[in-house]
């Protein structure tokens, strides 16, 4: 069976690519740091005969990453596909055109690194 890894798949574009991966046969992890939504949108998946998986990961955070790993490789001998579809949003984000010098350094590699893991 192939296996495929969604992050941010609890809602939106995530959940809807897990959605029809799943409908494609595929064992789909649900990747999401929200754990009721993440396990909702399993249970959604599956009752439509999909095959999904919840796997709580916060992309942002570097620990929450290493124990998803571990978690996934418990559950999977191999990975085929990798959504990398979740991301950040932090309300100074939003500001942050309005007033590019007083953004926090740290704010914005966080922002960044949450798109590259």
């Amino acid at each position: 069976m192939n296996t495929a890894l969604v992050t941010g798949a609890n809602k939106g574009i995530g959940y809807e690519v897990a959605r029809q991966l799943a409908g494609k046969g595929f064992q789909v992890f649900v990747g999401a740091r929200n754990r009721d939504a993440g396990q909702k949108a399993v249970a959604k998946i599956a009752e439509e005969g999909g095959k999904a998986i919840f796997l709580e990961i916060d992309v942002a955070d570097n620990p929450s990453v290493t124990v998803a790993a571990r978690e996934f490789a418990k559950a999977a001998d191999h990975l085929d596909v990798l959504v990398n579809n979740a991301g950040i949003i932090l309300m100074a984000t939003m500001q942050f055109w309005r007033s590019a010098t007083s953004y926090c350094e740290r704010r914005w590699r966080q922002i960044r690194w949450a798109r590259c893991v």
